[in-house]
C-alpha cells in the first residue's frame, strides 16, 4: 500500500497528480500524459497549441504516444489499492 497522493499546480491550466506509483499530467481538465513506474506515455490525440505546449512543459514531448491514455492508466493501476 502507498500513502502518496498529491495535487500540484504546475502553471496556468497545468496540473500534476501523483497517486502512488502514477504521475498524471493534465492540461486544463484533460489527461494528456502519464508516468507509471517509469513507463511514460503521452496522448496520441491532437489538441490545441496551448495543450501541446503544456505537454512539452511537462517534459512529455518526446514520450511515445498512446491511443487511449485513460485505458493505459487503468491497466497499469489495476490491483493498486489506496
Amino acid at each position: 500500500m502507498w500513502d502518496k497522493i498529491q495535487l500540484e499546480p504546475m502553471g496556468a491550466n497545468m496540473t500534476k497528480l501523483v497517486i502512488g506509483p502514477a504521475i498524471l499530467f493534465f492540461s486544463y481538465e484533460t489527461l494528456v500524459a502519464a508516468n507509471i513506474n517509469g513507463e511514460c506515455v503521452k496522448t496520441a490525440e491532437r489538441f490545441s497549441n496551448t495543450t501541446t505546449r503544456h505537454i512539452s512543459k511537462f517534459g512529455a514531448g518526446m514520450w511515445p504516444p498512446h491511443p487511449n491514455i485513460r485505458q493505459f492508466v487503468e491497466e497499469k493501476m489495476k490491483g493498486v489499492k489506496l
